[in-house]
């Protein structure tokens, strides 16, 4: 994702894979990468996604993001929808609030998610 503006600009690469437990579980791990106007941001978060009824999503996950030389935790949940794509292939938007030490933020998000 490249967000620019006038004032700064956003470069965001991101990952998520998983592994299904069950029809309707699975665990999942992702990659993050984030530039804002030259501070690199690395996230690393693992979780668990449930699927009831199938297609929506139910998602906590827990990680850190490393900001320079600091390292922050995160955690987050999130609910969403999965659109089936190719076999293991999904697209799957959601919403979600995080909390970041002594902040909290909603975001928005559109990934592609490999499942196997």
């Amino acid at each position: 994702v490249l967000i620019e503006d006038g004032d700064f600009t956003i470069i965001n690469l991101s990952m998520d894979a998983g592994v299904y437990i069950s029809d309707n579980f699975a665990v999942k791990g992702s990659l993050n990468f984030t530039s804002l106007d030259g501070e690199s941001i690395f996230g690393l978060s693992g979780g668990v996604k449930w699927y009831p009824g199938g297609r929506f999503i139910l998602n906590p996950s827990f990680g850190f993001i490393s900001v320079d030389s600091e390292v922050l935790f995160k955690a987050s949940l999130f609910a969403g929808y999965s659109i089936p794509l190719a076999n293991n292939i999904h697209l799957e938007p959601k919403l979600g609030l995080s909390l970041l030490d002594d902040a909290s933020f909603f975001e928005i998000r559109v990934p592609f998610v490999l499942l196997f």
